[in-house]
């Protein structure tokens, strides 16, 4: 398991592809889990997980990422996927109260050229008077992670 870009974790080892992406052959996958606690307390997104892939030919890719974040009182946080630097999908999570734990995931699926592409989930702090959101799998792993798979698929006629 090696260490990937936006502190992620690889869960599967398919062959390295040139680019540095990961070759996703026919019907494959892969995942990337967060490895270090993460903070965000600003607004703009940043980078929380990368997937680096390589399509050999245009495949539709389907991307699903699932996370459990703390937000502290009056913070707002947004989460979303990007493909090749463009936001794609998101989904928002807020408290007005108390430091809350909640979860969520997004989805996306597109067809995608053939070559490099890179895959991540983003997040950001939109507002509020809190600290912000906190993913800290390392800290408290019983509540919180990021994690994002995406799958390459061939349609069958």
């Amino acid at each position: 398991m090696g260490s990937r870009g936006g502190g992620g974790k690889r869960s599967s080892a398919p062959a390295a592809a040139a680019g540095g992406g990961s070759a996703l052959a026919f019907g494959s996958d892969d995942r990337v889990t967060l490895a270090a606690d993460q903070t965000k307390a600003t607004a703009g997104f940043a980078v929380l997980l990368t997937q680096l892939i390589t399509l050999p030919a245009a495949r539709a890719v389907d991307i699903m990422a699932t996370w459990a974040v703390a937000v502290s009182p009056t913070s707002i946080g947004s989460l979303a996927i990007f493909v090749d630097g463009v936001q794609r999908s998101g989904s928002g999570a807020w408290t007005n109260g108390a430091v809350a734990q909640l979860s969520g995931g997004v989805s996306w699926r597109e067809t995608l050229a053939a070559g490099n592409h890179t895959i991540t989930l983003q997040w950001q702090n939109v507002g509020g008077a809190g600290a912000g959101i906190l993913c800290r799998p390392v800290t408290n792993p019983n509540f919180e992670h990021a994690s994002m798979r995406v799958q390459s698929l061939v349609t069958l006629l």
